[in-house]
């Protein structure tokens, strides 16, 4: 009995990042905390939707460093966050991005779609976002 208990118990560092999401201050009222599969790892972050009439374009921020695949299980079924899976040919290795979503995968927007974006600026969004065209497949490298 005891050792199940303590796999449900969360390491120091999550704990730590899932507190400064709860108590950081919340930028946009769609704003959720979630978790985001990619490449074999789960991130911890948030996730908004910032322009209410396309729904489909999200703001994701998260923390760099995966949380283990332990913790990942706790806080789905302790905490029954939503999971996010990030299609793979996403460069998903900044902080925040700014990319589309499509059912639970989060994927790259359209060309119109960010240009929507760059013309109706979010104060929630702000700048140094990712827009996710980075990587070499994307680019023909």
């Amino acid at each position: 009995m005891g050792s199940r208990l303590a796999k449900r118990r969360l390491d120091g560092a999550t704990t730590e990042m899932l507190r400064r999401l709860e108590e950081g201050p919340r930028r946009c009222e769609s704003e959720e905390i979630a978790l985001f599969a990619w490449h074999g790892h789960t991130h911890l972050g948030r996730i908004a939707r910032p322009y209410p009439e396309k729904p489909y374009i999200v703001f994701v921020s998260k923390f760099l460093e995966p949380v283990t695949p332990e913790a990942a299980a706790v806080l789905r079924r302790d905490r029954r966050l939503p999971s996010v899976m990030v299609h793979p040919k996403v460069d998903f290795t900044a902080r925040n991005h700014l990319l589309g979503i499509t059912g639970e995968t989060l994927c790259l927007l359209s060309g119109e779609d960010f240009i929507y974006c760059l013309v109706h600026p979010h104060p929630y969004a702000g700048e140094g976002y990712h827009i996710g065209y980075d990587l070499p497949s994307f680019s023909g490298a």
